[in-house]
């Protein structure tokens, strides 16, 4: 090897060594070779744990940065045998009443049962299920009661007249029963009504013959100021209440058909009753009542000026003049002093005789000197 050879590996900066000998540079190649290889054992055994390391924080990082999630643990139900019993009986009755068409009754039932087992699929099946039923029903219910209501009201308005109003009365209110607000059928109710009350002068006949006149409510001017002390003050009264008054006085044939006797001094079958006592005048009232199976009884003495008034505002019925009396009634100056068969002078102008004469008439209320001075302004 030259010279030129040795200055070229000396100056190699590719080969460790300070200058020396050639033998020793080899030698020096050896020894650093030995070193290179445990260095390099070291270093992948660092890099080993540094990967390690890595892998560890990279796990930790990623469930760190994962949203918190917090943990649901599964729904046990701990029934007891008797729960258990209890739900299952709960949902056969359940069943049993919706198999009978009681469903309000089988959706309570099934509520109790789901609060033993809340989250029971059975019964949250059954209850939608019901529900429905329910729903689909009550549908069903509200088309038939008003497909029944336009029948009825057709019913009241074919009969919708005075021969035919108690008919059609009779389906308007069984329609009101439906649907009581119904604008339609409460302006038709009153319509029909209108046909059957009882207008002045209409008349009824009982079974004992007697014949009833009908007197509707009003107001009056009662007493008179040109008359007994008894009938002073002049003062306004207001009936409330319609009410129907015999036509004709009570004659003896009917008196004795009601009461078996006939207490009359002057005899007559068609002739007005008399010699009766108030008490006996309430009786005869009363067995009558019984008999008929309505209700009567004397008129108040507001009701019975007012019916013999009739509408008006004069002395008499028929106005001022006593010169008409005999026309309307028997008195000390046509009657011989007797009583005479009803009906025979001329009536009122509410259709009703011998209010001005014949007999004396009992009314309901007693006498009172000074009544007049504050008695009530209706119906007194």
């Amino acid at each position: 090897m030259s010279e030129n050879d040795f200055d070229t590996l000396d100056n190699d900066p590719t080969i460790p060594g300070d200058g020396h000998s050639g033998r020793e540079i080899i030698g020096a190649e050896v020894q650093s070779d030995k070193g290179t290889k445990s260095s390099s054992l070291k270093w992948v055994v660092m890099l080993l744990v540094v990967v390690c390391i890595a892998i560890v924080g990279w796990i930790v990082f990623s469930r760190s940065s994962q949203p918190a999630q917090v943990s649901k643990p599964a729904v046990i139900e701990n029934k007891t045998e008797q729960d258990k019993e209890a739900f299952a009986k709960l949902i056969s009755q359940a069943k049993l009443l919706s198999e009978q068409g009681l469903l309000d009754k089988a959706i309570e039932t099934l509520g109790k049962a789901m609060e033993l087992s809340p989250q029971d699929l059975e019964a949250k099946k059954l209850l939608a299920e019901l529900e429905t039923r329910r729903e689909q029903l009550k549908k069903k219910q509200e088309t038939e009661k008003k497909s029944k209501f336009e029948q009825l009201m057709q019913q009241a308005r074919a009969n919708n007249s005075k021969e035919t109003a108690k008919k059609g009365l009779e389906a308007v209110e069984k329609a009101l029963a439906l649907y009581p607000e119904d604008s339609d059928a409460v302006s038709l109710k009153k319509e029909l009504e209108g046909y059957l009350e009882p207008k002045l002068g209409d008349q009824y006949t009982n079974n004992l013959g007697m014949k009833l006149v009908y007197i509707p409510a009003g107001v009056f001017d009662m007493g008179s100021a040109d008359g007994d002390s008894d009938e002073k003050p002049v003062h306004k009264v207001q009936i409330t209440k319609g009410f129907y008054m015999g036509q004709y006085e009570v004659t003896q044939a009917q008196y004795e058909s009601v009461m078996g006797s006939n207490p009359s001094y002057f005899k007559g079958e068609n002739n007005p009753v008399e010699e009766v006592s108030w008490e006996e005048a309430v009786a005869f009232c009363k067995k009558l009542s019984s008999r008929e199976n309505k209700t009567y009884r004397l008129p108040t003495e507001a009701e019975w000026e007012y019916a013999c008034r009739a509408g008006s505002t004069t002395k008499y019925c028929f106005g001022d003049s006593e010169s008409q009396l005999g026309d309307y009634a028997w008195n000390d100056k046509n009657s011989n002093f007797s009583t005479h068969p009803v009906g025979q002078k001329q009536q009122n102008n509410w259709g009703l005789y011998d209010m001005h004469g014949n007999v004396y008439e009992w009314c309901q209320d007693w006498y009172g000197e000074n009544y007049y001075s504050g008695s009530p302004a209706i119906d007194p």
